[in-house]
């Protein structure tokens, strides 16, 4: 579960500290943070979207630096 602020906002999953938007699991700062083809392929609502999450939430817990997450397609 994401950490969250009194009130109910939630944390950055890859800085920790800045609030982000509900439905969202980076702010502004970290998403741009990442290359645009990792971008891209987030972006994208099709079957194996679930996957790259999963991918983005492991590179998250390994500490790899935002700019160098990458996804499979």
């Amino acid at each position: 579960m994401p950490p969250t602020m009194p009130g109910g906002d939630s944390l950055c999953l890859g800085c920790g500290q800045r609030n982000r938007r509900s439905a969202q699991y980076l702010c502004r700062d970290c998403w741009y943070a990442l290359a645009d083809e990792t971008r891209r392929r987030l972006n994208l609502h099709d079957d194996q979207a679930r996957d790259r999450l999963f991918q983005l939430f492991a590179a998250i817990r390994r500490a790899v630096p935002l700019g160098e997450i990458q996804v499979t397609a």
